[in-house]
């Protein structure tokens, strides 16, 4: 079943979207990829002591902080982007939820009402002692940007893994979508499964199609597909 929006969720949806064309233009790939350098730059930022036995929100928290540093101090990275936000509350695609909160968001400096569509970047724990997985990865959170909860506004988004059991984006997570690829019920409309990029062994991107329809808008305004940025972090910490 598939819930309504609330008058004030249908409101606030359209004032958010009142004469912005959607999706939104596709970030440039030199932005992508600054960016992603610059997440792995505030990893090693990271006291390793608190690496390995920080949980999921403490992690998030303390990207929150080194990220933001790197936007007071590095040139390249403040241009690009004004803050890094944990928890920024936002609305749903379609204005059914009011309070989906994605675990960290990018305010981009330039673009359309850019701190309206922040680039949201949704972070996992993998660890397999506490059953944490692939699976949690993918339907937990990879799923939320392919459903319209997070990210509907933009063409990109970002998946963060904090890995402690050695787990990879070869040997986990593209097995995991490439079972589901193809079918006619792939829940993650996998149209390119993970692809390596950038400089480091744990980037890739895949791509999906996604599983809703902008409300009130004309056929040229469907979202269209989503690529998906996946960086995998070594976790394990020097403990």
């Amino acid at each position: 079943m598939i819930n309504a929006p609330a008058p004030a969720g249908r409101a606030v949806y359209e004032q958010l979207t009142a004469g912005v064309q959607l999706p939104l233009p596709p970030i440039p790939r030199f932005m992508l990829e600054v960016i992603a350098e610059s997440i792995l730059a505030a990893w090693l930022n990271i006291p390793q002591d608190q690496i390995g036995i920080a949980d999921e929100a403490g992690l998030n928290a303390m990207m929150e902080t080194q990220l933001n540093q790197l936007a007071d101090q590095d040139e390249q990275f403040q241009m690009l982007v004004a803050a890094a936000v944990r928890g920024k509350e936002t609305i749903n695609f379609d204005g059914t939820w009011l309070e989906k909160r994605p675990d960290l968001s990018l305010i981009l400096t330039n673009g359309v009402r850019a701190r309206d569509f922040p680039l949201t970047i949704e972070c996992k724990l993998i660890h397999k002692a506490t059953k944490k997985g692939v699976s949690l990865y993918c339907n937990k959170g990879m799923k939320r940007f392919i459903d319209g909860d997070y990210g509907w506004a933009r063409q990109e988004s970002l998946m963060l893994a904090y890995v402690r059991d050695g787990s990879s984006i070869k040997t986990h997570l593209e097995p995991y979508l490439g079972r589901h690829f193809g079918k006619a019920h792939d829940i993650f409309c996998t149209t390119t499964l993970p692809v390596p990029t950038g400089s480091s062994a744990a980037q890739a991107i895949s791509k999906h199609r996604r599983r809703f329809r902008y409300i009130d808008r004309a056929a040229q305004d469907d979202p269209g597909p989503i690529a998906i940025e996946h960086i995998w972090l070594d976790a394990r910490g020097s403990n």
